[in-house]
């Protein structure tokens, strides 16, 4: 009787449990940009019922990192779990892809509408040769009985101009659309290519479990970063013909082959490295001594190969710098946030950068810097006289 009454509880129980296992539409919001990964912020509101609420996120990331996936639920109620999941499909996932598969597809079907004109083309004139090989052998049996009438002639005549004329315009102009067709399939087919990545069909998804107290509306907020997102600095420098100070504007080269499009999102640039499972890097000890004499071999003494070593450590390598073209223009700098470690800065309004094989160049901030200006010279190396600014740097640059 009492194992009765503890299934019957138990049955009970579980009608409670309210599951909705529908995808729940979101967006991004905000994304940090990192200088090897991106941390991507989606937002979501939606209607739960009273009880446990199963909620699923979709990604349409190419590659994430699984274990910094994170989710918050602004609502009154408990989060009993939030994981990351992946289901198998048949296909891919990703909106983009697919809509370039459907246009590819498309204008290979006009360029079969097109090659089918060409050949109806292609019969027309097939049948004008025919009447006129046809009047190779007629006309000199008409000129032996019967000289044609020159107006009969004459029609002839213009009736195979036009119609030549009419055949050849039209088959320039379907050979054109047929080039131009074919450089738009090679550019979608390009594109394709660089939004595909050899993985697995699967459908990612963030799982939450939510115990909600009532009927009501929350807000869910979800994190986790992703690869194939990277920025790195531009400098340009311009200086006067006085030589008084320096003007430095800083830009970020944005590159994202995330395989999810940011639409009007907030931007902000961040110098952190994220990395994981990284060891202390450990100094070994480093052992000065002299130049010891040892007895030949092989036909090298020592002494040379000694000197071949200080010579090696003596070798100085100057970096090539870019000179950029100096011009004025109105600059609108990026809002920076200093952190104990790093530098952040969020860009003044939104922005959307496409999931794609493309560099986008944002501003991020000018500076005015003080310096003392030298000459440098190094003869044996360049005939060339160096303009060298020395400055102070601050924990910015």
């Amino acid at each position: 009787m009492k194992k009765f009454s503890m299934l019957l509880l138990f049955l009970i129980a579980g009608l409670n449990f309210s599951f909705s296992q529908d995808i729940i539409p979101s967006s991004i919001k905000e994304v940090t940009l990192f200088s090897n990964q991106a941390l991507i912020n989606r937002t979501s509101v939606l209607d739960v019922t009273q009880g446990l609420n199963e909620l699923f996120i979709e990604i349409n990331a190419f590659s994430l990192d699984k274990d910094s996936v994170q989710a918050v639920v602004y609502g009154e109620g408990e989060v009993y779990s939030v994981q990351f999941k992946e289901v198998y499909l048949k296909d891919a996932p990703q909106e983009n892809i697919k809509q370039l598969i459907e246009k590819i597809q498309k204008m290979k079907d006009e360029r079969e509408s097109l090659i089918n004109k060409n050949n109806v083309l292609g019969k027309k004139k097939e049948f004008l040769n025919s009447l006129v090989d046809f009047s190779k052998t007629q006309l000199p049996a008409d000129l032996k009985t019967n000289f044609p009438e020159i107006e009969s002639l004459e029609k002839t005549l213009s009736f195979l101009n036009d119609s030549y004329s009419g055949i050849n315009k039209d088959s320039e102009t379907i050979a054109f659309k047929i080039r131009e067709v074919n450089r738009g399939i090679e550019v979608l087919e390009q594109e394709l290519a660089s939004l595909k990545r050899p993985a697995k069909k699967t459908r990612k998804i963030i799982e939450i479990v939510f115990n909600s107290a009532k009927k009501q509306r929350v807000k869910i907020e979800a994190s986790y970063l992703v690869y194939g997102a990277f920025w790195s600095p531009i400098y340009k420098v311009n200086t006067g013909l006085e030589l008084k100070d320096i003007d430095l504007t800083m830009f970020s080269k944005i590159q994202q082959k995330t395989g999810e499009n940011w639409e009007n999102v907030e931007l902000s640039i961040s110098n952190v490295i994220p990395m994981r499972g990284e060891r202390i890097p450990l100094l070994d000890s480093w052992i000065l001594d002299v130049v010891r004499y040892t007895p030949k071999r092989k036909g090298v003494s020592a002494f040379s190969g000694a000197m071949k070593e200080m010579d090696q450590a003596s070798v100085t390598e100057y970096p090539e710098g870019d000179f950029l073209e100096e011009k004025e223009a109105r600059f609108i700098s990026a809002q920076k946030s200093k952190f104990p470690l790093s530098f952040e800065y969020k860009l003044p309004q939104p922005i959307s950068i496409e999931s794609k094989e493309k560099e986008t160049i944002l501003p991020l901030f000018s500076k005015e810097l003080k310096g003392d200006f030298f000459y440098h010279v190094a003869p044996k190396i360049s005939s060339l006289p160096f303009l060298v600014c020395e400055i102070k740097g601050d924990k910015e640059l």
